[in-house]
């Protein structure tokens, strides 16, 4: 039987540092009685993205991003629409969409993953051409990550201290949305568009989402009162945000524009990285398009 070819995609400088035991564990665990395998290092920005394309060409049967929810995003936007199939071993900082899929951070487990070889179907998202897989927003957290793209120095301290510079002036922006015929209209602090349900770290930001429903959940976010920061952040923890109507208000959409009452520039992040400025998005979902190494069914 021909052996199935693999390309372990690593990011160096993802957010921990048990990558550096990657080469050894794959080594290890994986099955290479069934898998060829080659490993690629990222040396810059948009590298995984130039790397998977090249494996396309080479018809490489999946390719594995080992990082975070960025290096995921690269390579997802090189293998949407393919036969490529996604795995993830993930050691980055917040692995929003592992944690979303279940997919256990211990590196050993992942490769066991691998090797079962169970592949499903998952949505995607288009938002002016870009695509992803887990959150993109806009509003204070799109903001913070422009400002945190700015800094010398790196890490959650760096962004936290720029979340506590910033909450409180920042004020709260009138969105227009309009699909079809519907028109949304609404003030919020910031806005999320998901596919899955989370930020990284197990914050749900919207603990509803699935990414096999073909439906984007645009979460509508209130500005907090200082005193109630702490109470929503229990929220967000436990996974029941949604449950606070009085903040956070949900709509299921598949394919709609936003934009300001007013027209302005706003800054974009998809999860958590600064993309760029932008006077209208035109989001949508692409239901089933990308496949993937699961566990089992979702």
């Amino acid at each position: 039987m021909e052996k199935k070819k693999i390309l372990f995609i690593i990011n160096p400088i993802a957010g921990t540092s048990r990558n550096k035991k990657i080469e050894n564990q794959i080594k290890l665990h994986l099955d290479t009685q069934r898998y060829d395998y080659q490993l690629a290092y990222t040396t810059h920005q948009h590298h995984a993205t130039e790397l998977a394309k090249q494996a396309l060409l080479e018809h490489t049967d999946s390719i594995i991003a080992v990082g975070g929810d960025g290096t995921i995003n690269e390579i997802v936007s090189a293998i949407v629409d393919s036969p490529c199939i996604l795995g993830i071993i993930p050691v980055g900082s917040g692995n929003g969409l592992a944690y979303h899929l279940h997919i256990p951070i211990n590196i050993k487990k992942a490769i066991e993953i691998i090797n079962k070889e169970h592949i499903e179907r998952i949505d995607t998202v288009s938002l002016n051409g870009f695509i992803y897989a887990s959150i993109a927003g806009i509003g204070f957290d799109a903001f913070i990550a422009k400002m945190f793209a700015l800094q010398q120095k790196r890490g959650f301290l760096s962004y936290f201290k720029l979340i506590l510079k910033y909450i409180l002036t920042y004020q709260s922006i009138h969105y227009i949305i309009e699909e079809d015929t519907k028109i949304i209209s609404r003030k919020a602090f910031l806005v999320c568009f998901a596919n899955s349900s989370q930020w990284g770290f197990n914050v749900r930001i919207s603990p509803e989402s699935s990414v096999q429903d073909g439906y984007i959940n645009v979460c509508f976010i209130k500005k907090p009162f200082l005193l109630s920061i702490p109470f929503l952040v229990m929220f967000l923890l436990s996974g029941n945000l949604n449950k606070i109507k009085s903040y956070v208000k949900i709509y299921k959409l598949k394919q709609f524009s936003i934009r300001t009452a007013d027209n302005q520039l706003m800054p974009v992040h998809i999860d958590g990285n600064y993309l760029k400025q932008e006077k209208m998005l035109e989001i949508m979902a692409k239901p089933l398009s990308l496949r993937i190494l699961l566990d089992s069914n979702i």
